[in-house]
């Protein structure tokens, strides 16, 4: 599966473990932002073996990422910084251990070490979804759905995670 969609999934997850107190205690700072790298590495295998396909090339697929990341950061609040960082990179964390030594050996012309086994078994052919070579129905389904509930998921705790607020007018309306 693309990068973009274990992407969207991992900052989805980090707006629906964002709650709306600041992270003092020690479970906030710590052990949910483990949870949320934990939950990142299983929705990873999750998407890997639903049936997919490719719909962008890979140095493109990196680049959307990357910059879906960064404009993250720039919007949350502070404070959940370290907890959507935990989830993203969770949610990349099995492709940079099984494929990113390949990738980066071909994008950058190096020769990092890579080894044929998997660590992942998402990764393995009998495991992974990754069955169709030309565009199907059905990835194109998996594909929109992750969008979707990715995008509910995160608009629906939008007001527990983003930075900016917009002002109240005069009247008593509450911001957000």
């Amino acid at each position: 599966m693309n990068v973009i969609f274990h992407t969207l999934t991992g900052i989805a997850l980090g707006s629906a473990l964002t709650s709306r107190e600041k992270p003092t205690s020690m479970t906030k700072k710590i052990v949910t932002p483990i949870l949320g790298f934990t939950l990142g590495i299983i929705s990873h295998g999750l998407l890997d073996v639903l049936p997919h396909t490719y719909p962008l090339k890979s140095h493109v697929d990196i680049i959307f990422s990357l910059v879906a990341f960064a404009l993250t950061l720039l919007i949350v609040k502070k404070e959940t910084i370290p907890l959507f960082t935990c989830c993203f990179l969770g949610s990349i964390f099995p492709d940079m251990i099984d494929l990113g030594p390949e990738m980066a050996n071909q994008f950058f012309n190096l020769k990092l070490p890579t080894i044929k086994a998997k660590v992942f078994p998402w990764h393995l052919p009998q495991y992974s979804g990754s069955i169709y070579t030309k565009p199907s129905p059905i990835s194109n389904l998996a594909h929109t759905l992750i969008i979707i509930l990715s995008t509910i998921t995160i608009f629906t705790n939008l007001t527990k995670t983003i930075r900016f607020k917009r002002r109240a007018a005069e009247t008593d309306e509450t911001p957000f």
